[in-house]
């Protein structure tokens, strides 16, 4: 959002890094820039809220789309849908990677049209290629799904290499130029990114219920296609190849996974639901149907931010619990502390567009820092043996931390003598560095 404000103010998008002390100066790759334009845009957390929910329920529809075009009736299409939002739930998150869902959907319903002779469809590709560029960094996707659909599908294979190849211009055509490739491929092989991002990790039976959901959609999968009257065809088989194969690399994937497996399923099962669950679908009374609708679309509309205050007595708050509000308040009224900032990961992020004029150490952006850098990190929140050399170099006279993050941390600073901590609440605590006496 501040990189966004940034655009907007300097009408250029920063080339180096602007706000840590640790890498000031250090060339950067700003890839989503279009997308921290309309946050910064849209900050007020209600709109926000509301853009969410726009890019969420477009991709839904998308999928649902997709489902209907392959033969699947309503009710069977629901289920499919459903499974999609509860396996990629980790991915809606407010940040860039949103915008990249309902891009996903429209290229993959092109696809889809295009595969049963709808050429039309197949011109989108570069339009969504652009758009896609220039939102978030995930664009490559679109050439996974449409290369696959040149190698195996059934379509106008020349209007589809043609978009391909149009496609392939547009993503060209953002501030970056052929560098937004490089920056794709830095990404995938930055090793602080991929070991140390949970999104980036396989996934596991360890983990919470949705991935536990995935793999049993994925053990379902063969009884389906053995007891199924259809039979996929080439396009589908390298659609679940390549990104079966992605989703059990990286946890991040699993939702790109989700948007394709259920047209697939909706194939394999739509002879068997429009003999069951969609036999006899009736659609009731057009006026109720409306009146059931609208309370739908509005009801969430009764919980925003700013709604909610007006009938709820004690409303939850707008922002999560740990954000350092009141925290950040103090240090805007005491800038006479000395020596640098160190702040918990989670909230330099929020220090970065709340406490400007206080660079942070590090913050949520992998890989502008080394895997040193992290370690160092983890030495410092975990308090061990070497935390005050790594502070003292770096000058760091003042932390912000979070007692349930850094709890090791606080209790070594309040054994030493040279920090006390002149602010603390129920989810901050900060730290200053005491003046050193010499002796004569």
């Amino acid at each position: 959002m501040t990189i966004g404000h940034d655009i907007l103010q300097n009408y250029s998008i920063p080339v180096t890094d602007s706000f840590t002390y640790t890498e000031l100066g250090k060339p950067y790759i700003y890839n989503s820039w279009l997308s921290s334009v309309v946050f910064w845009l849209l900050r007020d957390p209600t709109y926000a809220i509301l853009l969410r929910g726009a890019l969420a329920i477009t991709f839904c529809g998308l999928i649902w789309r997709c489902c209907r075009v392959v033969g699947a009736g309503i009710r069977l299409t629901a289920i499919l849908v459903l499974l999609v939002v509860l396996i990629g739930a980790s991915g809606w998150a407010m940040r860039p990677q949103l915008f990249s869902l309902p891009l996903f959907g429209l290229a993959l319903l092109s696809i889809l049209h295009w595969q049963r002779g709808n050429t039309n469809w197949a011109w989108l590709l570069p339009a969504i290629t652009l758009a896609w560029v220039n939102l978030h960094g995930a664009f490559p996707i679109l050439f996974l799904l449409a290369g696959a659909a040149l190698v195996g599908g059934q379509g106008n294979r020349k209007v589809l290499a043609i978009t391909l190849i149009l496609s392939l211009v547009a993503s060209l055509c953002n501030p970056l130029g052929i560098d937004v490739w490089h920056y794709v491929f830095e990404m995938l092989t930055h090793a602080a990114t991929q070991r140390l991002g949970p999104e980036w990790l396989p996934p596991s039976m360890a983990q919470n219920w949705r991935v536990k959901l995935f793999f049993l959609w994925l053990l379902v999968f063969p009884i389906i296609t053995a007891q199924s009257a259809c039979k996929l065809t080439l396009i589908h088989w390298l659609w679940f190849l390549g990104f079966g194969l992605m989703a059990l690399s990286g946890l991040r994937y699993v939702m790109w996974f989700g948007a394709v497996f259920a047209p697939i399923n909706a194939i394999l099962l739509a002879p068997l639901a429009n003999k069951t669950i969609d036999k006899r679908v009736t659609l009731g009374a057009s006026t109720l149907n409306g009146v059931i609708f609208t309370a739908f679309i509005f009801a969430p509309l009764a919980f925003l931010p700013e709604t909610r205050k007006v009938w709820m007595l004690n409303p939850p708050p707008t922002y999560s619990k740990n954000t350092p509000i009141a925290a950040v308040e103090w240090l805007k009224l005491h800038p006479d502390l000395p020596g640098n900032l160190w702040a918990d990961l989670a909230m330099s992020a929020y220090l970065i567009n709340a406490l400007p004029e206080r660079p942070v150490w590090i913050d949520t952006r992998t890989n502008l820092f080394s895997m040193e850098h992290w370690n160092n990190y983890l030495y410092i929140t975990r308090g061990v043996y070497n935390w005050e050399t790594l502070l003292e170099r770096d000058e760091i006279k003042l932390l912000l931390l979070d007692p349930s993050e850094q709890s090791l941390l606080i209790n070594a600073l309040k054994e030493s003598s040279y920090w006390s901590s002149p602010y603390q609440d129920e989810h901050s605590i900060i730290f200053t560095k005491n003046p050193r006496k010499v002796h004569t």
